[in-house]
């Protein structure tokens, strides 16, 4: 059977070919892997470590949405001390008013924390 396939005329033809393509094939193939390669390498240089930079900027986010919401509940609950006083003020002759907007402004402040 070799010896019949040697023999062909197409035979040096068709290794030729199958020769020059496997050294293209190769050659691509070691192309991409440096292109791999050096892709790599730029993004990194030009970009950094991508998870890090992920994670440190939703450190930041956290941070000031903690600041945001602090400030918020300190700004919430100065207003209703101001809105008691005020009522106080008003409410001093009547104990049950007072109570009662007491009671508004504490719902007031729990539907707030559970927003």
């Amino acid at each position: 059977f070799l010896a019949m396939r040697n023999a062909h005329e197409d035979c040096e033809e068709v290794v030729k070919q199958v020769s020059k393509n496997g050294r293209l094939m190769f050659v691509l193939q070691q192309k991409l892997k440096n292109l791999k390669t050096t892709l790599h390498r730029w993004n990194h240089n030009g970009f950094g470590n991508e998870h890090e930079n992920l994670k440190s900027k939703l450190k930041i986010l956290k941070d000031i949405q903690l600041k945001l919401t602090t400030a918020g509940l300190e700004v919430l609950s100065r207003g209703i001390e101001q809105v008691v006083q005020q009522k106080q003020i008003l409410h001093m002759d009547n104990p049950q008013a007072n109570k009662k907007s007491l009671r508004n402004m504490m719902n007031l402040l729990r539907s707030y924390g559970q927003a």
